[in-house]
């Protein structure tokens, strides 16, 4: 059943409203002021906002000012009640995301259509980024045979020549050689798995609220030195130690150490694969404000042509990795942009952070 939240401060109209909507086949919520509607909100997110402007404590503007701030909650269809529409009021109500107005007093009719074109408009919307949400699963899912299966018989193909007495090699750095080569196609498959595995989390993850709320509540302290740690792991299995560069200004980051590693794990992976052995790799890190963490991480490309040319190369398919780091960074309300070049090319991570010394760990 389709539940409506009503936020009205006078008791008799909110009742009517209520009597209205339950008798039409509702179920309703009701809120004196925008501070009770908000706890209501997290508690049990409704399907629709009846909401007056002004109001004690917490009045309409501002309580919609909240709920936009969080990607959940913005989508919620939210309608206006009020006496009067003076332009600005209109203004400030469409920028902060306002679905329509209804003016008081005002008719049945005119509260049940609007009612009923938000909802409908809003089912709308919920099908097409269904559609997309089941597109990137899709999208994933096809990618998986290719992703598996190309190292998995090249696994196969070096098992046979270890195990074919007549085609071992004779001298014993060539068995080392293909022992390596064992070891890193092994990582890739094992890597691909671990992607696939941790999407499908991270899709469950999105879909429960409170999990998200409690997800923003980690913060982990000297985030610069987990950042740093995993670099230069990273450049020492390469054997690349001397090509990492690394500055970063200390920081404590907005996220779980968890999720901290696993982007900087999907970022990292792909920087070290298609950057040639002895070119420079810089990973740097600066405090831009008090709320603010700047990561860019840089590196010379193998193949220039074809980094140059990367956004066409897949318009409506981008890597799953850059899928996986797109979505945790949205979980902590963050952001990272791909500039591919012949000469350079760059990930710019904007990470959500805590105040902390400006002092510079350089490495």
């Amino acid at each position: 059943m389709t539940r409506v939240l009503v936020v009205e401060d006078e008791e008799l109209v909110r009742a009517n409203i209520v009597d209205l909507l339950e008798a039409e086949g509702y179920e309703t919520q009701e809120a004196s002021d925008g501070e009770q509607a908000l706890h209501l909100i997290w508690q049990n997110p409704p399907d629709l906002i009846l909401c007056d402007v002004r109001m004690p404590k917490l009045d309409g503007f501002a309580l919609l000012s909240r709920l936009s701030q969080e990607p959940r909650l913005r989508a919620i269809p939210f309608i206006f009640l009020t006496a009067r529409v003076g332009r600005e009021d209109q203004r400030l109500g469409m920028n902060l995301g306002a679905d329509d107005y209804i003016t008081k007093p005002f008719t049945r009719k005119d509260l049940l259509t609007a009612v009923q074109r938000r909802l409908e408009k809003h089912r709308q919307i919920s099908e097409t980024a269904v559609h997309h949400h089941a597109h990137t699963v899709e999208q994933a899912l096809n990618d998986l045979p290719d992703d598996l299966m190309a190292p998995l018989q090249h696994l196969l193909l070096l098992s046979q020549t270890l195990m074919d007495t007549t085609a071992l090699p004779a001298h014993v750095g060539q068995i080392r050689a293909q022992g390596r080569e064992l070891y890193k196609t092994t990582r890739q498959l094992l890597k691909s798995v671990r992607h696939f595995v941790l999407l499908n989390r991270l899709l469950q993850l999105k879909e429960d609220l409170k999990e998200v709320h409690a997800l923003r509540r980690l913060v982990t302290g000297s985030a610069h030195e987990v950042i740093r740690e995993i670099a230069l792991s990273f450049a020492e299995q390469g054997e690349r130690r001397d090509d990492l560069e690394v500055e970063l200004e200390p920081v404590s980051l907005v996220m779980g150490e968890e999720w901290l590693v696993n982007l900087l794990e999907c970022g990292l992976e792909w920087v070290f694969s298609r950057s040639p052995y002895g070119e420079k790799i810089t990973l740097t890190g600066k405090v831009l404000s008090a709320s603010r963490y700047d990561l860019r991480l840089s590196y010379s490309p193998i193949h220039p042509l074809a980094e140059e040319f990367f956004p066409s190369s897949f318009p409506d398919k981008k890597p799953l990795s850059f899928h996986l780091m797109q979505i945790i960074l949205e979980l902590h309300e963050g952001s990272f942009t791909f500039t591919p070049g012949p000469a350079q090319s760059q990930f710019r991570f904007s990470l959500k952070s805590q105040s902390g010394e400006r002092s510079v760990f350089h490495v």
